[in-house]
Order: structure tokens, then C-alpha cells, then sequence
């Protein structure tokens, strides 16, 4: 049987192994330091369903440049190498990142899609800055 993969990716420390630890309730290592999921990282949910947790992509404060590299080129080379098996990508921001790159995006005249429902959530929730 075919594995099919749930993939969370994003930057390091945005909060993907905390997001997996408390909807799923596995038990998994989080840390407020960039860099605790080094690896990529399998779980069977059911059947042939894998929770796939990834190390963050990019730049991880106190890690050299070459770990850096090699993490990112495995990220990439599973994702590539898995496309047609990937069944659903989630890509975790946090909430600074997130308000950052909205403000460059909106800084050049784009106003997308998530940065509206995002706003719109807020304002329902009252919690936007």
C-alpha cells in the first residue's frame, strides 16, 4: 500500500511540532529555540495516512550555514520526490512572520486572499494588532 503523506512545513520555530502535539496528541519534542525538529519526521495516523512533521526551512539561529543547506535540501528532496503522494501541505506561519511578510506584500500593492481572511478573522476575534 501507498503511503499518503499530511506534510507541515514552514520556517524554523513556527510552531509546526506544537501544532501536531496538541491536534493529533502525539508526543513529540517542542522547543522555543529554532531548530528542535531537525529531521523529517513520520507518524502513521490511519491506514496509509503519514503525518509528516519537517525541520523548518531556512535560517535557524546558532546553526551553521552548511546545516542549514542540508536540511533544506532534504525538505526539498522529500517533498519533491513525494509530490504525487502528498494529499495535503500545510504551511505554519507564526503570527510575526506572518504580519511581516502581509506588510511587504501589501507595501508593493498586493492584497491576497489569506491576508484578507486573516484580517477578517481578526476583526471578528479582536485580536489583530
Amino acid at each position: 500500500m501507498q503511503e499518503k503523506y499530511l506534510a507541515f512545513t514552514g520556517r524554523p520555530n513556527a510552531g509546526k511540532s506544537s501544532i501536531i502535539k496538541e491536534v493529533v496528541g502525539l508526543n513529540i519534542a517542542t522547543g522555543k529555540r529554532p531548530g528542535t525538529t531537525r529531521r523529517i519526521s513520520k507518524y502513521p495516523l490511519s491506514g496509509d495516512l503519514v503525518l509528516v512533521d519537517m525541520p523548518g526551512f531556512g535560517k535557524m539561529m546558532g546553526s551553521s550555514k552548511r546545516l542549514e543547506n542540508k536540511i533544506n535540501d532534504q525538505i526539498i528532496e522529500f517533498l519533491e520526490s513525494n509530490a504525487q503522494n502528498i494529499v495535503l501541505a500545510v504551511s505554519v506561519l507564526d503570527r510575526s512572520t506572518f504580519l511581516e511578510v502581509t506588510w511587504r506584500l501589501e507595501k508593493k500593492g498586493f492584497i491576497s486572499v489569506d491576508v484578507e481572511i486573516v484580517k477578517f478573522l481578526a476583526d471578528i476575534l479582536g485580536e489583530f494588532p
